[in-house]
């Protein structure tokens, strides 16, 4: 069954997706990147907050670890779907 909230959270998880890769795009990455670091302003749009654990990388090949955990924690945290089996 589908909800409009369901459209709210699709929408708000593309954008957590699309600010990660802006952020690795520019070379920057953060270990904290996630859903407690956004808000949803009153217009509907999603604000990316609280930078202070982002770095600049200059040579990625000595910051694998930072970018699997910018990858990974937030994968792990709200990748997991439960449906309802009756």
């Amino acid at each position: 069954m589908w909800f409009p909230a369901d459209k709210v959270l699709d929408d708000f998880e593309e954008t957590l997706i699309e600010t990660m890769l802006v952020m690795l795009g520019a070379s920057f990455v953060d270990t904290e990147h996630g859903v407690y670091n956004m808000i949803i302003l009153e217009s509907g749009d999603f604000l990316r907050l609280d930078f202070e654990e982002a770095m600049l990388v200059y040579r990625p090949s000595c910051a694998a670890r930072f970018y699997g955990m910018m990858i990974g924690v937030p994968a792990a945290r709200y990748g997991v779907r439960v449906d309802n089996v009756t």
